[in-house]
């Protein structure tokens, strides 16, 4: 494994490549995009560029993981403990810290839009202005889109991650009814 294979891509893209015509992404085009922003900030080291755009999105990772069960409705399947734990695990068990070097692949930011989409979504089920739900719902659509377009086989079982939410927020809603019904 090295960087030259995402690295061509980005670069390729940085000066005015397309995808699929100057240069060949096996998962999507959203990573050479997002990558070549840091291949032009980083113009005379762009494999430099390259890996400082994966610590950004496995540091946003890491913050949006540890920060799943804050500000959740209460159906929320995730508490703020868990959601902790959750990110200490993943952290001592990357694959960086032990022997591999830390790799910009698609999957690093596949799973950082994944997991942002969940999490705008739990956001927006909870009980904020509808200008506020509004774009938190914008925003998880919006993640689950480029995920999809960032790696195929991670955005389609997203979509079903989105789905079982959605009942859960719905089956959740009508309990929270139903409990304020009956204590009236």
């Amino acid at each position: 494994h090295h960087d030259g294979y995402m690295l061509a891509q980005a670069v390729a893209v940085n000066q005015g490549g397309l995808i699929y015509l100057d240069a060949f992404a096996q998962y999507g085009p959203v990573t050479p995009w997002f990558q070549s922003v840091f291949t032009f900030l980083f113009s005379d080291f762009p494999a430099v560029g390259l890996r400082f755009s994966n610590v950004i999105v496995l540091s946003l990772t890491a913050f949006v993981l540890a920060d799943f069960g804050r500000n959740m409705p209460t159906w929320w399947p995730i508490k703020s403990f868990s959601a902790r734990l959750a990110t200490f695990i993943w952290i001592l068990t990357a694959d960086f810290i032990y022997s591999v070097p830390m790799l910009p692949w698609s999957s690093a930011l596949a799973t950082l839009l994944a997991l942002s989409s969940i999490y705008f979504f739990g956001r927006a089920c909870n009980k904020n202005s509808i200008q506020i739900r509004s774009l938190y719902f914008s925003l998880a659509g919006a993640m689950a889109g480029l995920t999809i377009f960032t790696r195929v086989n991670v955005g389609l079982p997203l979509l079903a991650v989105i789905l079982a939410l959605a009942l859960f927020a719905f089956i959740g809603k009508i309990r929270i009814q139903k409990s304020h019904y009956f204590a009236l």
